[in-house]
């Protein structure tokens, strides 16, 4: 026996419903000051992987003597 889906529709074939939204009704475009607050949160974690970095090459020659 096969499983024929719901109200006879192939099986694994589901009926999607979109929605359509207009531009005016969603502001997209992010403000200077979020812009601002990812950069600063990039930075920060940039300088963290700097820090690391510096510490495995030091860890590796460390090591390698």
């Amino acid at each position: 026996m096969h499983d024929e889906g719901t109200l006879g529709e192939p099986s694994g074939e589901r009926e999607t419903e979109f929605v359509l939204l207009h531009d005016d009704e969603i502001d997209t475009e992010p403000t200077n000051a979020e812009l601002r607050e990812v950069i600063q949160e990039q930075q920060s974690e940039i300088q963290a992987l700097s820090l690391d970095l510096e510490r495995a090459k030091w860890n590796m020659k460390y090591l390698e003597q």
